[in-house]
Protein backbone atom coordinates (compact mmCIF):
# COMPACT_ATOMS: atom_id res chain seq x y z
CA UNK A 1 0.00 0.00 0.00
CA UNK A 2 1.65 3.55 -0.86
CA UNK A 3 2.64 6.20 1.69
CA UNK A 4 1.04 8.95 2.22
CA UNK A 5 3.73 11.09 0.86
CA UNK A 6 3.48 8.77 -2.31
CA UNK A 7 -0.34 9.60 -2.53
CA UNK A 8 0.42 13.04 -1.81
CA UNK A 9 2.74 13.48 -4.74
CA UNK A 10 0.45 11.24 -6.73
CA UNK A 11 -2.45 13.56 -5.88
CA UNK A 12 -0.27 17.13 -6.18
CA UNK A 13 0.79 15.61 -9.83
CA UNK A 14 -2.77 14.97 -11.07
CA UNK A 15 -3.72 18.53 -9.88
CA UNK A 16 -0.82 19.74 -11.41
CA UNK A 17 -1.51 18.27 -14.55
CA UNK A 18 -4.92 19.79 -15.31
CA UNK A 19 -5.64 22.58 -17.10
CA UNK A 20 -7.95 24.27 -14.85
CA UNK A 21 -6.06 26.70 -11.82
CA UNK A 22 -6.96 24.86 -8.44
CA UNK A 23 -6.20 25.97 -5.39
CA UNK A 24 -6.73 25.38 -1.42
CA UNK A 25 -7.65 27.58 1.60
CA UNK A 26 -7.75 26.87 4.94
CA UNK A 27 -10.00 28.10 7.92
CA UNK A 28 -7.78 30.96 8.12
CA UNK A 29 -7.71 32.22 4.90
CA UNK A 30 -4.45 31.07 4.07
CA UNK A 31 -3.61 29.76 0.57
CA UNK A 32 -1.89 26.32 1.17
CA UNK A 33 -1.66 24.85 -2.43
CA UNK A 34 -2.21 26.50 -5.66
CA UNK A 35 -1.45 24.28 -8.84
CA UNK A 36 0.52 25.28 -12.24
CA UNK A 37 -2.57 26.54 -14.27
CA UNK A 38 -3.79 28.80 -11.59
CA UNK A 39 0.06 29.93 -11.21
CA UNK A 40 0.69 30.41 -15.10
CA UNK A 41 -3.24 32.35 -15.02
CA UNK A 42 -1.21 34.61 -12.02
CA UNK A 43 1.81 35.07 -13.47
CA UNK A 44 3.55 34.36 -10.93
CA UNK A 45 5.74 31.89 -8.83
CA UNK A 46 4.26 29.73 -6.13
CA UNK A 47 6.52 31.49 -3.42
CA UNK A 48 4.59 35.07 -4.61
CA UNK A 49 1.09 33.83 -2.84
CA UNK A 50 1.65 30.07 -0.90
CA UNK A 51 1.07 30.66 2.66
CA UNK A 52 -0.67 34.71 1.61
CA UNK A 53 -3.69 35.45 4.03
CA UNK A 54 -6.40 35.99 1.36
CA UNK A 55 -8.80 39.04 2.74
CA UNK A 56 -12.06 39.49 1.00
CA UNK A 57 -10.29 43.30 0.02
CA UNK A 58 -9.32 45.54 -2.94
CA UNK A 59 -6.75 47.86 -1.17
CA UNK A 60 -3.90 45.83 -1.21
CA UNK A 61 -0.54 47.24 -1.78
CA UNK A 62 1.97 44.67 -1.77
CA UNK A 63 1.79 42.84 -4.92
CA UNK A 64 1.29 39.41 -3.39
CA UNK A 65 -1.38 40.59 -1.16
CA UNK A 66 -3.34 41.98 -3.46
CA UNK A 67 -2.93 38.41 -6.50
CA UNK A 68 -3.82 36.48 -2.34
CA UNK A 69 -6.82 39.35 -2.39
CA UNK A 70 -8.25 38.67 -5.86
CA UNK A 71 -8.15 34.94 -4.95
CA UNK A 72 -10.24 34.95 -1.79
CA UNK A 73 -13.54 32.80 -1.23
CA UNK A 74 -17.02 35.21 -0.63
CA UNK A 75 -17.21 35.36 3.24
CA UNK A 76 -19.93 32.76 4.31
CA UNK A 77 -17.95 30.28 1.98
CA UNK A 78 -17.00 27.95 5.13
CA UNK A 79 -20.74 27.94 6.22
CA UNK A 80 -21.90 26.04 2.79
CA UNK A 81 -20.98 22.60 1.13
CA UNK A 82 -20.31 24.43 -2.20
CA UNK A 83 -20.31 28.02 -3.44
CA UNK A 84 -20.47 29.60 -6.50
CA UNK A 85 -17.99 32.87 -7.12
CA UNK A 86 -15.81 34.40 -9.23
CA UNK A 87 -11.86 35.24 -8.87
CA UNK A 88 -9.67 37.87 -9.79
CA UNK A 89 -6.60 39.00 -11.03
CA UNK A 90 -4.45 42.43 -12.21
CA UNK A 91 -2.51 42.20 -15.49
CA UNK A 92 0.05 44.36 -16.43
CA UNK A 93 -1.92 46.14 -18.44
CA UNK A 94 -3.39 47.47 -15.40
CA UNK A 95 -7.22 45.70 -16.16
CA UNK A 96 -8.86 42.91 -13.93
CA UNK A 97 -9.54 39.35 -15.63
CA UNK A 98 -11.84 37.07 -14.11
CA UNK A 99 -13.04 33.37 -13.84
CA UNK A 100 -15.82 31.50 -12.69
CA UNK A 101 -15.30 29.61 -9.48
CA UNK A 102 -16.23 26.64 -7.50
CA UNK A 103 -15.80 26.76 -3.69
CA UNK A 104 -16.16 23.27 -2.50
CA UNK A 105 -15.93 22.72 1.56
CA UNK A 106 -13.77 19.81 2.80
CA UNK A 107 -14.96 18.68 6.75
CA UNK A 108 -12.72 17.66 9.13
CA UNK A 109 -14.08 15.92 12.63
CA UNK A 110 -17.52 18.17 11.75
CA UNK A 111 -15.74 21.47 11.21
CA UNK A 112 -15.01 23.43 8.07
CA UNK A 113 -11.25 22.19 7.49
CA UNK A 114 -10.48 24.36 4.22
CA UNK A 115 -12.00 24.89 0.45
CA UNK A 116 -10.69 23.28 -2.70
CA UNK A 117 -11.11 26.23 -5.62
CA UNK A 118 -11.69 25.08 -8.82
CA UNK A 119 -11.64 27.53 -11.27
CA UNK A 120 -13.12 27.65 -15.11
CA UNK A 121 -10.08 27.06 -17.34
CA UNK A 122 -11.60 30.29 -19.89
CA UNK A 123 -11.52 33.80 -18.38
CA UNK A 124 -14.83 35.38 -18.39
CA UNK A 125 -15.97 38.07 -20.92
CA UNK A 126 -15.48 41.40 -19.87
CA UNK A 127 -18.76 42.82 -20.04
CA UNK A 128 -20.34 39.96 -18.28
CA UNK A 129 -19.95 38.71 -14.35
CA UNK A 130 -21.92 36.50 -12.73
CA UNK A 131 -21.83 38.26 -9.48
CA UNK A 132 -23.53 41.43 -10.54
CA UNK A 133 -25.75 39.42 -12.96
CA UNK A 134 -29.24 38.99 -12.25
CA UNK A 135 -31.31 36.29 -14.00
CA UNK A 136 -34.37 37.91 -16.48
CA UNK A 137 -37.22 36.32 -14.32
CA UNK A 138 -39.34 36.82 -11.01
CA UNK A 139 -37.98 37.07 -8.20
CA UNK A 140 -39.23 35.03 -4.92
CA UNK A 141 -38.61 35.82 -1.37
CA UNK A 142 -36.46 32.81 -0.95
CA UNK A 143 -33.69 34.57 -3.73
CA UNK A 144 -34.08 37.96 -2.02
CA UNK A 145 -31.03 36.97 0.11
CA UNK A 146 -28.80 35.51 -2.43
CA UNK A 147 -30.00 39.02 -4.42
CA UNK A 148 -28.03 41.10 -1.70
CA UNK A 149 -24.77 38.86 -1.42
CA UNK A 150 -24.72 39.18 -5.63
CA UNK A 151 -25.16 42.82 -5.31
CA UNK A 152 -22.40 42.93 -2.58
CA UNK A 153 -19.94 41.12 -4.44
CA UNK A 154 -20.81 43.48 -7.50
CA UNK A 155 -20.19 46.36 -5.00
CA UNK A 156 -16.77 44.22 -4.22
CA UNK A 157 -15.82 43.72 -8.10
CA UNK A 158 -16.27 47.32 -8.64
CA UNK A 159 -13.93 48.74 -6.42
CA UNK A 160 -11.25 46.17 -8.08
CA UNK A 161 -12.61 47.56 -11.61
CA UNK A 162 -12.06 50.83 -9.99
CA UNK A 163 -8.97 50.53 -8.56
CA UNK A 164 -7.23 48.93 -11.87
CA UNK A 165 -8.45 51.53 -14.27
CA UNK A 166 -7.37 54.23 -12.32
CA UNK A 167 -3.79 52.53 -10.79
CA UNK A 168 -5.16 53.30 -7.48
CA UNK A 169 -4.02 50.21 -5.13
CA UNK A 170 -3.69 51.24 -1.89
CA UNK A 171 -5.65 54.65 -2.29
CA UNK A 172 -7.54 55.39 0.71
CA UNK A 173 -11.40 54.52 0.73
CA UNK A 174 -12.02 58.46 0.97
CA UNK A 175 -10.52 58.80 -2.85
CA UNK A 176 -12.86 56.41 -4.23
CA UNK A 177 -15.90 57.01 -6.49
CA UNK A 178 -17.24 58.00 -9.55
CA UNK A 179 -19.14 61.76 -8.40
CA UNK A 180 -18.05 65.07 -9.67
CA UNK A 181 -16.67 65.97 -6.18
CA UNK A 182 -15.01 62.52 -5.12
CA UNK A 183 -13.23 62.86 -8.90
CA UNK A 184 -12.26 66.53 -8.35
CA UNK A 185 -10.94 65.63 -4.82
CA UNK A 186 -9.08 62.72 -5.99
CA UNK A 187 -6.80 65.06 -8.86
CA UNK A 188 -6.28 67.49 -6.14
CA UNK A 189 -4.66 64.68 -4.31
CA UNK A 190 -2.19 63.92 -7.05
CA UNK A 191 -1.28 66.92 -7.62
CA UNK A 192 -0.68 67.41 -4.07
CA UNK A 193 1.27 64.16 -3.90
CA UNK A 194 3.63 64.63 -7.01
CA UNK A 195 5.69 67.65 -5.47
CA UNK A 196 7.16 69.11 -2.35
CA UNK A 197 5.01 72.05 -2.16
CA UNK A 198 2.98 72.43 1.18
CA UNK A 199 -0.77 71.50 1.34
CA UNK A 200 -3.82 72.74 3.07
CA UNK A 201 -6.66 70.37 3.64
CA UNK A 202 -9.51 72.60 3.75
CA UNK A 203 -13.21 70.84 4.69
CA UNK A 204 -15.58 70.42 7.58
CA UNK A 205 -15.28 68.85 10.84
CA UNK A 206 -15.35 64.72 10.20
CA UNK A 207 -14.70 65.18 5.95
CA UNK A 208 -11.34 62.78 6.49
CA UNK A 209 -8.83 65.60 6.08
CA UNK A 210 -6.22 64.16 8.75
CA UNK A 211 -6.37 60.49 6.82
CA UNK A 212 -5.89 62.66 3.48
CA UNK A 213 -2.75 63.99 5.01
CA UNK A 214 -1.54 60.75 6.37
CA UNK A 215 -1.77 59.32 3.13
CA UNK A 216 0.15 62.24 1.27
CA UNK A 217 2.40 61.63 3.35
CA UNK A 218 2.89 57.94 2.85
CA UNK A 219 2.59 58.85 -1.02
CA UNK A 220 5.33 61.21 -1.01
CA UNK A 221 8.05 60.07 1.24
CA UNK A 222 10.57 57.68 -0.69
CA UNK A 223 12.97 57.42 2.81
CA UNK A 224 11.84 55.40 5.64
CA UNK A 225 13.69 57.95 8.45
CA UNK A 226 11.24 60.37 6.69
CA UNK A 227 8.72 61.33 9.82
CA UNK A 228 4.93 62.39 10.29
CA UNK A 229 4.95 65.28 12.87
CA UNK A 230 1.54 65.88 13.73
CA UNK A 231 0.48 69.34 15.80
CA UNK A 232 -2.52 69.84 17.53
CA UNK A 233 -2.65 73.64 16.25
CA UNK A 234 -5.25 75.13 19.06
CA UNK A 235 -3.41 73.71 22.61
CA UNK A 236 -0.37 75.99 20.93
CA UNK A 237 0.91 79.13 21.91
CA UNK A 238 4.32 80.49 21.42
CA UNK A 239 5.88 78.88 24.25
CA UNK A 240 4.49 75.60 23.33
CA UNK A 241 5.78 75.98 19.67
CA UNK A 242 8.98 76.92 20.31
CA UNK A 243 9.81 73.50 22.23
CA UNK A 244 8.31 71.75 19.61
CA UNK A 245 10.61 73.89 16.71
CA UNK A 246 13.39 72.54 18.85
CA UNK A 247 12.41 69.31 19.54
CA UNK A 248 11.73 68.90 15.07
CA UNK A 249 15.52 70.51 14.59
CA UNK A 250 17.19 67.79 17.03
CA UNK A 251 15.04 64.72 15.13
CA UNK A 252 15.74 65.79 11.68
CA UNK A 253 19.42 66.20 12.11
CA UNK A 254 21.40 65.54 9.31
CA UNK A 255 18.67 64.31 7.10
CA UNK A 256 18.74 64.48 3.42
CA UNK A 257 15.03 64.78 2.83
CA UNK A 258 12.96 66.51 4.91
CA UNK A 259 10.17 65.08 7.59
CA UNK A 260 6.36 66.55 7.21
CA UNK A 261 4.97 68.87 9.78
CA UNK A 262 1.20 67.89 10.25
CA UNK A 263 -0.55 71.35 11.25
CA UNK A 264 -3.73 70.32 12.44
CA UNK A 265 -6.80 72.66 12.48
CA UNK A 266 -4.08 75.62 11.63
CA UNK A 267 -7.09 77.96 11.57
CA UNK A 268 -7.02 77.85 14.96
CA UNK A 269 -3.49 78.37 15.53
CA UNK A 270 -3.24 81.27 18.27
CA UNK A 271 -1.53 84.59 16.87
CA UNK A 272 1.55 84.62 19.45
CA UNK A 273 2.24 81.12 17.93
CA UNK A 274 1.85 82.17 14.23
CA UNK A 275 4.37 84.56 14.66
CA UNK A 276 7.06 81.83 15.69
CA UNK A 277 5.83 79.87 12.87
CA UNK A 278 6.48 82.43 10.42
CA UNK A 279 9.85 83.48 11.85
CA UNK A 280 10.87 79.48 11.78
CA UNK A 281 9.78 78.70 8.20
CA UNK A 282 11.61 81.53 6.82
CA UNK A 283 14.15 81.45 8.50
CA UNK A 284 14.78 77.15 8.92
CA UNK A 285 17.86 75.53 6.65
CA UNK A 286 16.17 72.31 6.32
CA UNK A 287 12.66 73.32 6.19
CA UNK A 288 9.96 70.36 6.46
CA UNK A 289 7.47 70.03 3.93
CA UNK A 290 4.10 71.52 5.72
CA UNK A 291 0.28 69.60 5.28
CA UNK A 292 -2.40 71.35 7.35
CA UNK A 293 -5.98 70.80 7.97
CA UNK A 294 -8.33 73.71 8.50
CA UNK A 295 -12.40 74.06 8.29
CA UNK A 296 -11.62 77.65 6.47
CA UNK A 297 -9.34 78.42 3.87
CA UNK A 298 -6.83 80.39 5.49
CA UNK A 299 -6.75 83.04 2.89
CA UNK A 300 -10.03 83.52 3.67
CA UNK A 301 -9.07 84.07 7.50
CA UNK A 302 -6.67 86.32 6.71
CA UNK A 303 -9.23 88.31 4.93
CA UNK A 304 -10.71 88.59 8.56
CA UNK A 305 -7.88 89.63 9.85
CA UNK A 306 -7.57 86.39 12.12
CA UNK A 307 -4.48 84.82 10.50
CA UNK A 308 -1.23 86.41 9.19
CA UNK A 309 -1.73 86.56 5.50
CA UNK A 310 1.89 85.93 4.35
CA UNK A 311 1.83 82.10 6.87
CA UNK A 312 -1.73 82.13 4.96
CA UNK A 313 -0.19 82.16 1.62
CA UNK A 314 2.73 80.26 2.24
CA UNK A 315 0.81 77.29 3.40
CA UNK A 316 -1.80 77.48 0.84
CA UNK A 317 0.50 76.56 -1.73
CA UNK A 318 -1.93 73.75 -2.94
CA UNK A 319 -5.28 73.55 -1.86
CA UNK A 320 -7.41 70.26 -1.37
CA UNK A 321 -11.13 70.97 -0.82
CA UNK A 322 -12.81 67.89 1.14
CA UNK A 323 -16.21 68.21 0.38
CA UNK A 324 -19.01 67.29 3.17
CA UNK A 325 -20.88 63.96 2.77
CA UNK A 326 -23.76 65.03 1.36
CA UNK A 327 -22.23 66.26 -1.62
CA UNK A 328 -21.33 62.57 -2.55
CA UNK A 329 -24.69 60.59 -1.77
CA UNK A 330 -24.32 58.85 -5.48
CA UNK A 331 -20.65 57.45 -3.74
CA UNK A 332 -22.15 55.98 -0.34
CA UNK A 333 -22.14 52.40 -0.94
CA UNK A 334 -19.25 52.59 -2.78
CA UNK A 335 -17.50 53.72 0.29
CA UNK A 336 -19.17 52.01 2.39
CA UNK A 337 -17.65 48.81 0.43
CA UNK A 338 -14.41 50.38 0.63
CA UNK A 339 -14.39 50.93 4.58
CA UNK A 340 -15.50 47.28 5.41
CA UNK A 341 -13.22 46.06 3.17
CA UNK A 342 -10.28 47.62 4.96
CA UNK A 343 -11.58 46.02 8.31
CA UNK A 344 -11.48 42.59 6.39
CA UNK A 345 -7.97 43.06 5.58
CA UNK A 346 -6.93 43.51 9.16
CA UNK A 347 -9.18 41.05 11.04
CA UNK A 348 -9.43 37.67 11.08
CA UNK A 349 -13.62 37.76 10.56
CA UNK A 350 -14.77 38.10 6.64
CA UNK A 351 -17.56 40.59 5.81
CA UNK A 352 -19.18 40.13 2.36
CA UNK A 353 -21.37 43.37 2.55
CA UNK A 354 -24.55 44.97 3.35
CA UNK A 355 -27.95 44.13 2.73
CA UNK A 356 -30.52 46.13 0.68
CA UNK A 357 -32.11 46.75 3.88
CA UNK A 358 -29.36 48.36 5.87
CA UNK A 359 -28.31 50.19 2.52
CA UNK A 360 -31.74 51.65 2.64
CA UNK A 361 -31.11 53.08 6.29
CA UNK A 362 -27.85 54.07 6.13
CA UNK A 363 -28.70 56.03 2.47
CA UNK A 364 -31.32 58.48 4.36
CA UNK A 365 -29.25 59.28 6.76
CA UNK A 366 -27.60 62.52 6.93
CA UNK A 367 -24.21 62.05 7.65
CA UNK A 368 -23.68 65.54 9.97
CA UNK A 369 -20.30 63.81 11.17
CA UNK A 370 -19.17 63.20 7.38
CA UNK A 371 -16.50 60.15 6.37
CA UNK A 372 -15.34 60.01 10.37
CA UNK A 373 -18.64 58.94 11.50
CA UNK A 374 -19.38 56.48 8.70
CA UNK A 375 -16.17 54.72 9.33
CA UNK A 376 -17.13 54.87 13.15
CA UNK A 377 -20.56 53.03 12.21
CA UNK A 378 -18.94 50.65 9.36
CA UNK A 379 -16.22 49.70 12.39
CA UNK A 380 -19.27 48.91 15.28
CA UNK A 381 -21.39 46.72 12.94
CA UNK A 382 -18.01 44.86 11.67
CA UNK A 383 -17.29 44.10 15.49
CA UNK A 384 -20.93 43.27 15.87
CA UNK A 385 -22.27 40.78 12.99
CA UNK A 386 -21.77 37.36 13.33
CA UNK A 387 -22.63 36.87 9.84
CA UNK A 388 -21.71 36.99 6.27
CA UNK A 389 -23.72 39.63 5.24
CA UNK A 390 -24.43 43.27 7.36
CA UNK A 391 -28.05 43.68 8.07
CA UNK A 392 -30.21 46.83 9.17
CA UNK A 393 -30.68 44.25 12.26
CA UNK A 394 -27.11 44.93 12.90
CA UNK A 395 -26.83 48.44 12.79
CA UNK A 396 -25.86 50.21 16.16
CA UNK A 397 -29.04 51.90 18.46
CA UNK A 398 -27.68 55.29 18.55
CA UNK A 399 -27.37 55.12 14.38
CA UNK A 400 -31.03 53.73 14.22
CA UNK A 401 -32.27 56.39 16.99
CA UNK A 402 -30.57 59.38 14.96
CA UNK A 403 -32.36 57.96 11.65
CA UNK A 404 -35.71 58.06 13.45
CA UNK A 405 -34.82 61.50 14.63
CA UNK A 406 -34.28 62.89 11.27
CA UNK A 407 -36.98 61.22 9.67
CA UNK A 408 -39.41 62.79 12.10
CA UNK A 409 -37.62 66.04 11.93
CA UNK A 410 -38.45 66.18 8.15
CA UNK A 411 -42.00 64.88 9.02
CA UNK A 412 -42.83 68.36 10.92
CA UNK A 413 -41.72 71.05 8.22
CA UNK A 414 -43.37 74.49 8.88
CA UNK A 415 -44.95 74.03 5.81
CA UNK A 416 -46.16 70.91 4.40
CA UNK A 417 -49.14 69.19 3.10
CA UNK A 418 -49.43 66.13 4.95
CA UNK A 419 -51.51 64.24 1.99
CA UNK A 420 -49.06 64.75 -0.11
CA UNK A 421 -46.17 64.19 1.76
CA UNK A 422 -47.64 60.68 2.59
CA UNK A 423 -48.41 60.33 -0.87
CA UNK A 424 -44.62 60.47 -1.38
CA UNK A 425 -43.68 58.04 1.52
CA UNK A 426 -46.07 55.54 0.00
CA UNK A 427 -44.86 56.20 -3.42
CA UNK A 428 -41.22 55.36 -2.13
CA UNK A 429 -42.05 52.21 -0.32
CA UNK A 430 -43.77 50.88 -3.42
CA UNK A 431 -40.99 51.89 -5.23
CA UNK A 432 -38.48 50.33 -2.98
CA UNK A 433 -40.61 47.13 -2.90
CA UNK A 434 -40.81 46.72 -6.66
CA UNK A 435 -37.45 47.03 -6.93
CA UNK A 436 -36.72 44.46 -4.24
CA UNK A 437 -38.98 41.93 -5.93
CA UNK A 438 -37.41 42.62 -9.26
CA UNK A 439 -41.16 43.93 -10.52
CA UNK A 440 -42.94 41.19 -9.32
CA UNK A 441 -46.24 42.75 -8.27
CA UNK A 442 -47.04 39.63 -6.24
CA UNK A 443 -44.11 39.13 -4.17
CA UNK A 444 -43.98 43.00 -4.15
CA UNK A 445 -47.79 42.79 -2.78
CA UNK A 446 -46.78 40.73 -0.04
CA UNK A 447 -43.73 42.21 0.95
CA UNK A 448 -46.12 45.37 1.65
CA UNK A 449 -48.81 43.41 3.41
CA UNK A 450 -51.37 43.99 0.78
CA UNK A 451 -53.37 42.48 -1.93
CA UNK A 452 -52.28 42.29 -5.10
CA UNK A 453 -55.00 43.99 -6.67
CA UNK A 454 -54.88 46.57 -3.76
CA UNK A 455 -51.51 47.43 -4.82
CA UNK A 456 -52.30 47.78 -8.37
CA UNK A 457 -54.73 49.99 -7.81
CA UNK A 458 -52.30 52.12 -5.72
CA UNK A 459 -49.64 52.09 -8.39
CA UNK A 460 -51.67 53.84 -10.78
CA UNK A 461 -53.89 56.28 -8.27
CA UNK A 462 -49.98 57.33 -7.90
CA UNK A 463 -49.18 57.80 -11.57
CA UNK A 464 -46.57 54.52 -11.23
CA UNK A 465 -48.39 52.54 -13.45
CA UNK A 466 -51.02 53.42 -16.69
CA UNK A 467 -54.33 51.91 -15.65
CA UNK A 468 -54.83 48.66 -18.40
CA UNK A 469 -58.52 48.48 -19.55
CA UNK A 470 -59.88 44.56 -19.96
CA UNK A 471 -57.09 42.78 -18.62
CA UNK A 472 -56.78 40.77 -15.38
CA UNK A 473 -55.77 43.79 -13.74
CA UNK A 474 -57.85 46.15 -14.81
CA UNK A 475 -61.13 44.39 -13.70
CA UNK A 476 -59.56 44.22 -10.33
CA UNK A 477 -59.07 47.77 -9.53
CA UNK A 478 -62.46 48.20 -7.89
CA UNK A 479 -62.24 45.37 -5.95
Amino acid sequence: MPGKRRRFTHLVRIFDDVEQPVYLVDAAWRIRYCNQALLAWLGCSEEAILDRRCAFHSGAVDPGDALAAGLCPPPGAMERPRTQAEIACLTGEGRVKRRAVQFLRLDAHGAPRALLAIADGQDLPETSHSAGKTADRPADAATLAGEDERNAQRLHQLLQDFRAGRKARGMPALLLGNSPPAARLRSQFRAASATDENVLFVGPAGSGKRLLAAALFDAWRNSPDQMLIPIPCPDLDADVLEDVIQAFQAASGEKPRPDMLLLEDVDRLPSDAQLVLRRWTASASLRPRIAATACEPLLRAAAKGVFAEDLAAGISVLIVEVPEFQARREDLPLLLQAVLEEWNAEGQKQVLGFSQDALDLLSVYAWPGNFEELCDVVRLVYEKTAAPLIGAADLPRSFVSAVRSQLEATARPAAVSLPQFLADVEKELLQRALRRARGNKTLAAKMLGLSRPRLYRRLVQLGLEERLGGDEEGENLDR
